[in-house]
């Protein structure tokens, strides 16, 4: 009876020495252990050192993920997954990965940790053909396209010159043909026009903000109004000087002005608008705008790696946000399929319609 007793006790012990055993390989493995709270709380012990173009592509595209997760994954946004602690735990092993094969893997495991999700087809190769379903003159046909690899495509192409003079009397300026301080050549050459068109679908060349409002404006006029980081208060943002443009100007440009804008204006091109709006003659059209405007901060992060942000807010005379909001039009203009069709610019002669109106 002793010896049976003490068998099922051995056994017993057996058991549990195994299952703390498998439970201990488990929970070290790559994404199931626990993140205890303060585990990371006096630093992430991650050491990188000169790394090479691979393994910083291999942690961009970790961030990528990362950032993505942290604000769009369910169980973040719940609290359930602590996403900064997470990232801590997977860099040591992506920055080990051998190959882009195995980081895709070590990515792709990671995020399945959180929650089973559905794997679909992922290549950083990018297909030389790919079918296209188009509608076209009210029926539908499937059409094989050209593919281009992003890096290989200037979709910023400034076409044009920097400004002329179109029928009616009508200056046009395209901002992103403007050589640096042309804009004071072209604003005399205009200033006998009846109205002016300022085309910020095209990325500035030249700062053009603080520089043309002075032929358009009658006085100083504020414009925007930012935010910056309040250093006595950490995470707490205060309005800073107000932002102003032109100057007393009692021979400021009496015509209307018209800007077209669209969801390629962003940053320089935002602002550019917000300051020629100020103008008493001047509308804007088209779309919002990207909402991408203010500063370039630069971070650096150990290893050479250096990202940027936005680090001040930028906010309308009113304090209405433009970051992430757009520069809003007076009239929105949107092309139409029949439009592009027929090879039109709807918003182009949208505007010239407008400075034609005499009202």
């Amino acid at each position: 009876m002793k010896l049976k007793t003490l068998k099922i006790i051995i056994a017993l012990i057996i058991l549990i020495l195994l299952g703390v055993f498998f439970y201990c390989i488990y929970s070290k493995s790559d994404f199931n252990r626990k993140v205890s709270s303060d585990e990371f709380l006096n630093g992430s012990n991650i050491v990188i050192n000169n790394l090479d173009n691979s393994e910083v592509e291999n942690l961009s595209k970790l961030c990528k993920v990362w950032g993505f997760i942290k604000y769009y994954h369910p169980k973040a946004i719940e609290g359930d997954i602590d996403m900064d602690f997470e990232l801590f735990k997977v860099i040591p092993l992506v920055m080990e990965a051998k190959n882009e094969k195995a980081v895709n893997r070590v990515i792709y495991d990671w995020v399945n940790s959180f929650g089973e999700f559905d794997e679909g087809v992922y290549s950083e190769e990018y297909e030389e053909e790919c079918a296209l379903k188009v509608e076209r003159a009210g029926s539908e046909l499937i059409e094989d396209v050209k593919c281009y690899n992003v890096s290989d495509v200037n979709i910023a192409e400034v076409k044009g010159e920097s400004h002329e003079l179109l029928e009616g009397n009508i200056g046009y300026i395209n901002p992103g043909a403007l050589a640096k301080g042309e804009i004071e050549k072209v604003m005399k050459n205009l200033k006998y026009t009846d109205s002016i068109i300022v085309d910020l679908r095209y990325f500035p060349s030249d700062m053009i903000a603080y520089t043309m409002p002075n032929y358009l404006l009658p006085e100083k006029t504020v414009f925007s109004r930012g935010t910056i980081a309040n250093k006595a208060v950490p995470g707490e943002f205060i309005f800073c000087e107000d932002i102003t443009v032109g100057m007393k100007n009692p021979d400021y440009y009496k015509g209307k002005v018209v800007i077209i804008i669209n969801e390629c204006t962003q940053s320089e091109g935002e602002f550019t608008a917000m300051a020629l709006r100020m103008a008493p003659n001047a509308v804007v059209i088209g779309e919002n705008s990207v909402g991408a405007d203010g500063n370039v901060s630069y971070i650096n992060l150990p290893g050479g790696v250096t990202t940027v942000i936005s680090g001040v807010g930028i906010y309308t005379p009113e304090t209405f946000e433009t970051q992430r909001v757009g520069v809003k039009p007076d009239i929105y203009v949107k092309p139409t399929i029949e439009g592009i069709r027929s090879g039109k610019d709807e918003l182009l002669d949208k505007a010239i319609e407008i400075v034609k109106d005499k009202k």
